[in-house]
């Protein structure tokens, strides 16, 4: 159980999908691009940093079980610091069933939520999406699983940040920018921004799309660490690698990045694999 917290203390909480680390090759969507923000966090590369208020290195996906790490797993590891994959035997995904819905019941956002404070799903859910999950054909991630079991909404929030094959400009990067500035002004506690659009690059994209993405991921989180304020955590993970080799279209068993910023940030430094990132996150709550 989660000890007396500082109730002002807020996370925010970009959890890529998909997105490994790798030495660049022809088919790697950041190699040849311009992303100092993402170069300097490493979430691009491989970097290692451990520093009291920025810490970044590469942990495993793989959680010691054979064949390629999903969503469903990786994303419930993240989420309650079980290895979700160790205990139904093998990597399983995209959606949690039943021997994944027990754990995210007792995930870190649904301890938040019984200690009474607030958490926010950042992502913007349309109508039609809506309706699809009242009338029971489409089914919640993980993420949208624990999080709504622990008082989050489906809002009308950011956009994915979705490339648009009628636009070669797309969204003007500029207003990627304060969708990443909204990202970090959330009042809750814990904030997410589920972004799930590179894991569908990396099944079903192309370099050019892929490499636009990277644009937009780079404006996004350079809005985010514009607006950070000292009390906020700005958090960086992922479930799984995928992205970072759009010339395949499985996820690979490459290490995917975390990467914390703000006070106390140190409480990551010791993270090895998706397992480590909730007893950290909680060890920051605590103090």
């Amino acid at each position: 159980m989660l000890k007396a917290m500082n109730s002002k203390r807020k996370v925010a909480w970009l959890m890529l999908d998909g997105v490994g680390i790798s030495h660049f090759h022809d088919q790697h969507p950041f190699a040849s691009q311009n992303t100092p923000t993402l170069t300097t966090l490493g979430i691009s590369s491989v970097k290692h940093v451990s520093q009291p208020e920025f810490v970044s290195h590469p942990i495993d996906a793989n959680l010691g079980i054979e064949g390629l790490p999903q969503s469903g797993t990786g994303q419930t590891t993240l989420l309650t610091g079980i290895n979700a994959a160790k205990v139904m035997g093998r990597h399983y995904g995209p959606w949690p069933g039943p021997s994944l819905k027990p754990l995210l019941e007792q995930s870190l956002p649904m301890q938040l939520f019984k200690a009474g404070l607030t958490v926010r799903l950042a992502n913007h859910y349309p109508e039609g999406y809506l309706e699809a999950i009242r009338s029971g054909k489409r089914k919640l991630n993980a993420i949208a699983y624990a999080m709504t079991l622990a008082g989050a909404k489906l809002e009308h929030g950011i956009p994915p940040m979705l490339t648009n094959p009628e636009d070669p400009n797309g969204t003007p990067l500029e207003q990627v920018k304060t969708w990443g500035q909204e990202f970090m002004a959330s009042s809750a506690n814990l904030t997410i921004f589920d972004a799930w659009w590179s894991d569908h690059l990396g099944h079903h994209g192309t370099l050019l799309e892929a490499q636009d993405h990277v644009r937009r991921l780079e404006a996004f989180v350079m809005g985010a660490l514009k607006a950070r304020e000292a009390s906020t955590l700005f958090l960086v993970t992922s479930d799984h690698g995928n992205f970072e080799d759009v010339g395949i279209k499985t996820h690979t068993i490459a290490p995917v990045p975390l990467v914390a910023i703000g006070s106390n940030a140190l409480e990551f430094e010791n993270v090895a694999d998706l397992t480590g990132v909730v007893p950290a996150l909680r060890a920051w709550f605590e103090r």
